[in-house]
């Protein structure tokens, strides 16, 4: 009897590895349920944080982060985790579960920054008490007004955030987008429109403080194809002072977004 009860003792302990190694087979790494990186970028000031869903593993999931004073990381639900970023720099979260699986992210802190490389210039003039000459005498002397050239560009870099504005430091590049950098300081500010939101980029340049809109292009002539985006100042005052009869003048400085 006990040599019977021995063998089954054995046969069920064999049973019981064979289905717990093959559990642990059926076991998916852990990941990010959303994307298969392992690398990114946050932004820093971000107060709303980030939060990303886990699938894989056991289910029971652990957050560490490497540098707490970079990025702070905690499990929000079972299978959710926030990280919030508190400074700049470089480090990593690891994520584990209690059968030994584990997933690292490798994540930078940096500023959030909007790029624009100008690929075009245009102007547009209402007013219809302007005579044809006018109005080619505005083109004239108020296009080359606009200060960045073709090929150059802005980098807005965002240090603080209040909502959905924002201001920090801004680099100017008069000729070409990335080389000769001027600094300066701009804010971002959106602003309800009758027909669309609009965000309001106010640029300190040559000791003036200018204010260019984010927006759709409308160009000035329909030959021209649209472009889907551009800076628009408005410059009617200025043009008033000469030609009274102008009722409405912005410059257009239409955009790309470059590649870093």
């Amino acid at each position: 009897m006990k040599s019977i009860s021995l063998t089954r003792y054995l046969s069920i302990i064999s049973l019981f590895l064979f289905l717990s190694c093959n559990n642990d087979d059926d076991i998916k790494p852990i990941s990010l349920r959303d994307s298969d990186e392992t690398t990114f970028t946050m932004y820093y000031p971000n107060y709303g944080g980030y939060s990303f869903p886990l699938t894989g593993g056991d289910g029971s999931y652990r957050v560490q982060s490497a540098d707490p004073t970079i990025i702070k990381a905690e499990m929000i639900s079972d299978a959710d985790i926030s990280l919030e970023a508190l400074a700049l720099g470089q480090t990593t979260v690891t994520i584990t579960d209690y059968s030994q699986n584990t997933l690292i992210l490798h994540i930078t802190v940096d500023y959030n920054s909007d790029r624009f490389k100008i690929v075009k210039h245009d102007i547009t003039i209402m007013g219809g008490d302007l005579t044809e000459n006018e109005r080619n005498e505005i083109r004239e002397r108020y296009l080359p007004s606009i200060p960045i050239k073709v090929g150059g560009g802005y980098k807005f870099i965002y240090t603080e955030t209040d909502g959905a504005d924002g201001r920090g430091k801004a680099i100017i590049y008069p000729d070409s987008y990335g080389s000769n950098g001027i600094e300066t300081i701009f804010e971002r500010e959106w602003k309800s429109g009758i027909v669309e939101s609009m965000q309001i980029y106010t640029v300190v340049l040559n000791n003036e403080t200018r204010a260019f809109v984010f927006q759709r292009y409308y160009p000035s002539s329909k030959a021209t194809e649209n472009s889907p985006v551009a800076l628009v100042e408005d410059i009617t005052k200025k043009v008033q002072e000469e030609y009274p009869q102008a009722e409405l003048v912005f410059t257009s400085q239409v955009i790309d977004v470059p590649k870093e």
